[in-house]
């Protein structure tokens, strides 16, 4: 609905639309796309189209001659991987011995990617169709499917490489997209000349009239908004 769609902002007002995102839990970054990005609805006039944003990065990669994932890796700086389980950092490469699924043709059979578990961000079962779900099971793990697909690790891509990548403790992401992410900001901070820590004046401002700026991102949304602060949560980057 919100997509392609900028005047909803102005219909509902910056301040609820920040308050309902810091009240949104967000979902784990993974190989488990969320259906808001897979499936994105474009109207114009009576023509509908629909996008996955997922499969299009893939296409993208293979478009613009991105590396392949080891490749990428390498340029970081990172070792390789040895095997699809190193990736995913699972115990196993071999699909279940499950009754749902076609015994040789797992990759094939729509049930292997059927959801079995779903947890929320304290890691608590949620049933299906709950809202809190931002972690889920499916009845096959990830390793198997990436060796049915691409065979060799060698020739995994980047895109579904550094997304099926376990996540470094501490962080959301994998080895390899954090620290494409962290060589980027790193890069926009230094380079911006206006970055507020690359500003002396800011400390003499402080001395002088006792302005700080390190302030709470939820204190500056109530500030510029109608939201009353007591009804964002201390730390919007959290879901109260």
């Amino acid at each position: 609905m919100a997509t392609f769609n900028p005047d909803l902002v102005t219909q509902l007002q910056l301040g609820p639309v920040l308050q309902g995102l810091g009240a949104y839990p967000q979902s784990a970054s993974d190989e488990q796309i969320g259906d808001l990005v897979r499936n994105i609805v474009f109207r114009r006039g009576d023509q509908i189209a629909v996008f996955d944003i997922g499969a299009i990065d893939i296409e993208r990669g293979r478009d613009h001659g991105m590396p392949t994932y080891q490749q990428l890796r390498q340029a970081y700086g990172l070792a390789p991987k040895a095997s699809f389980s190193a990736v995913t950092g699972e115990a196993s490469e071999t699909f279940p011995a499950d009754p749902e699924l076609t015994p040789g043709a797992e990759i094939d059979d729509p049930d292997a990617l059927d959801f079995v578990r779903l947890f929320d961000a304290a890691g608590n079962p949620v049933p299906p169709g709950g809202d809190t779900a931002v972690r889920g099971e499916r009845r096959t793990t990830l390793a198997p499917r990436l060796k049915a697909l691409y065979g060799d690790v060698n020739t995994l891509e980047a895109f579904p490489g550094l997304v099926s990548e376990k996540p470094v403790p501490g962080s959301e992401f994998g080895e390899l997209q954090l620290a494409i992410w962290k060589k980027q900001f790193e890069a926009m901070r230094d380079g911006d000349r206006f970055f507020y820590g690359n500003d002396p004046s800011l400390v003499a401002i402080k001395a002088l009239f006792g302005i700080d700026f390190r302030q709470n991102l939820g204190d500056v949304i109530a500030r510029n908004t109608d939201v009353p602060r007591g009804r964002l949560a201390a730390n919007v980057f959290r879901i109260p």
